[in-house]
C-alpha cells in the first residue's frame, strides 16, 4: 500500500503564500489546471485508476473552489435507461442529461467501450491521444465546455436538430424524438466497430 501526495503549486517562498500551495487545491487534481499539469508530467499514469474502479474525479472545465465543496461527479456504472426502453429513448436521455440537466457524467454513462476507437480517431486528428481509462472523463470535460457555450436550456430541441444532409442508404427507423435527431440503421459494412444504430444531428443554427 502507498499514499502519494502531489504538490501542483510551487512551494517556493514567497510564491507559496499566494499561489494556493497552502490550500487543499494544492494536491487536488480537479482544481484549476492541475489535471493538465498531471497529464503532462506523468503520461500513462493519468487514468488507470479510473479504468480500474470506474469513477472520475470531476471536470476541470469549471474548477471547484476547494476540495470541501464536494463537486466530484461520479460516472454511473450503467446508464439510467435500459436497452429494452428503446434506442430513441436512450438517445434522448443522453442528450437531455448533457445539455438540459447539465449532468454530462450521466450522459457519458451511455458510452460503450466499443465506441472508444471512434473517440481515439478524433483524438488522433487533434494530435491529442487519449488513454482508454480517460475516454469518458475527457468526454465529460468536453461536454462541460460545450455546455458553457449554450447557457440555460429547457429542451434538447433548443440546442440540437436533425441533420439535414444524410446518406439515403441510412434508413430511418422508429424514433419518438424526430425534432431532436434522426435515428438510422447503419449497414453491416459500416458498423464493424459500433452498434447497428446511428444518430444524425447538428447544433441548431450551425
Amino acid at each position: 500500500m502507498a499514499d502519494v501526495d502531489v504538490d501542483y503549486r510551487s512551494s517556493t517562498f514567497p510564491k507559496a503564500l499566494f499561489n494556493g500551495h497552502l490550500t487543499a487545491s494544492n494536491s487536488d487534481v480537479r482544481a484549476g489546471n492541475n489535471l493538465e499539469k498531471h497529464d503532462d508530467r506523468w503520461a500513462g499514469l493519468n487514468g488507470w485508476w479510473r479504468e480500474l474502479f470506474g469513477f472520475s474525479l470531476g471536470s476541470s472545465a469549471e474548477p471547484p473552489k476547494e476540495v470541501t465543496t464536494g463537486r466530484a461527479r461520479d460516472i454511473p456504472l450503467n446508464p439510467r435507461l435500459k436497452a429494452d426502453q428503446g434506442v430513441d429513448a436512450s438517445a434522448h436521455d443522453f442528450l437531455k442529461s448533457w445539455v438540459v440537466d447539465k449532468q454530462p457524467n450521466n450522459a457519458v454513462a451511455y458510452l460503450s467501450r466499443r465506441s472508444y476507437p471512434c473517440l481515439e480517431e478524433i483524438a488522433q486528428k487533434k494530435r491529442k491521444p487519449v488513454p482508454p481509462g480517460m475516454a469518458r472523463f475527457r468526454t465529460m470535460i468536453a461536454m462541460d465546455k460545450f455546455n458553457a457555450s449554450t447557457g440555460t436550456t429547457t429542451s434538447v430541441g433548443e440546442v440540437f436538430e436533425p441533420a439535414a444532409n444524410w446518406s439515403p442508404e441510412l434508413k430511418e427507423v422508429k424514433n419518438g424524438y424526430p425534432a431532436e435527431f434522426r435515428l438510422v440503421n447503419v449497414p453491416s459494412d459500416q458498423n464493424a466497430r459500433t452498434s447497428a444504430w446511428g444518430l444524425r444531428l447538428t447544433r441548431k443554427g450551425k
